[in-house]
Parts: structure tokens; sequence; C-alpha cells
């Protein structure tokens, strides 16, 4: 085995083709033995002038497109806007209406996807495809509990929504007798 002699790195010479980090005789394809870029063929080389051209063009298109100016919604999405922010606004009719329609959501896991509360005596609850059918009452039941803690002294009604927002179960409480009493919807 041959090896190099040692010499002190002061020295060593530290032009850029003794220093590359390619070795000798092992050139690869893209560069010679010393380091240094060799020469595209000429479709290779128009190959990478197109790329860079369309790349640009992209980027200029993109940035002169994209801007962040305003923009008047489209009449497809306007309605979505519109019921998305009737959503936010239809919660609640007060401000404890709407924390009380916002904390039903939140704490349901899922069950109900909206709620709202009206008059601070009424709340309605949209209820998820995730509801049995048989879990129906006990699920107004604990609404009408919760409800009455918030809103106490007073006589409520709890209207539970199908998926498609379709009523399907009315619960009134009586803040006199304390009773609860169930309507199904016809």
């Amino acid at each position: 085995m041959i090896s190099a002699p040692k010499t002190p790195l002061a020295e060593q010479s530290q032009t850029p083709y003794e220093t590359s980090p390619i070795p000798l005789g092992k050139a690869s394809p893209t560069t010679s033995p010393r380091g240094q870029l060799q020469a595209m063929n000429p479709a290779s080389r128009m190959r990478h002038s197109f790329m860079a051209l369309v790349l640009v063009c992209i980027l200029v298109l993109t940035t002169a497109c994209g801007g962040t100016g305003t923009q008047t919604p489209q009449a497809s999405n306007s309605a979505f806007t519109r019921s998305a922010e009737y959503a936010q606004l239809a919660r609640g009719d007060s401000a404890t209406g709407q924390a009380f329609g916002d904390w039903v959501v939140e704490t349901s896991k899922g069950l109900i996807t909206d709620a709202f509360v009206r008059n601070n005596n009424k709340l309605g609850a949209v209820i998820s495809t995730q509801v049995r059918p048989d879990d129906v009452k006990a699920l107004a039941q604990s609404l009408a509990q919760g409800f009455r803690k918030s809103f106490p002294n007073q006589d409520l009604s709890v209207l539970v929504y199908a998926p498609d927002k379709k009523l399907i179960l009315t619960a009134r409480y009586d803040a006199q007798s304390k009773q609860i009493e169930y309507e199904a919807a016809s």
C-alpha cells in the first residue's frame, strides 16, 4: 500500500485544484477530475434553460395573480360565507346565551354539531349522526338540566334537531314543578 508523504498544513498548497473534494481519477459525470464543471451538451443546456424559463414564468404569474388585494366574493362562495357568518352570530342572542351555546357544542364531544339559545329560555341543539335514536331523550334531559343551572328560576325549552335540521323532540322544563315534559315532533 502506498501512502502519501505527510507534510505540515502550512506547507500544503491551498489551490482549489489540489483541495478538491473529488479525488483524482474519480470524476463524477458533471465534473472534471479537478472538480471543474464539464461543458453540457446542447440538448441538456436547452432543457435546463427551458426549465429555468418555466419556473420564472410560474413565479411571476403566481405573485402577480395571487396578490393580497381585496376581492369581492363570488356568488357561489357568498352563500357559504353568509351561512358561516350566520352560524357564528346565531349561536346566542345574548352574551350568556352565546357562551352557553358554545359550551354545549365544545363539550358534547361531537354529539352536538350546533346549538343556539334564544331569549335565555330556549335551547336548540342539532345532533350528529353518532347519536342513536334511543339516546335522544336522555341527551335532551341532560341538556335541560345543564340549561336550568345556567338559566335558573324560569321555564325552559330544549329543542333537539336531527342532523338534517328537522325537529325531532322538544323537552319542556317547568320551574314550579321541576319536571320535564317530552314531546316528539310529528
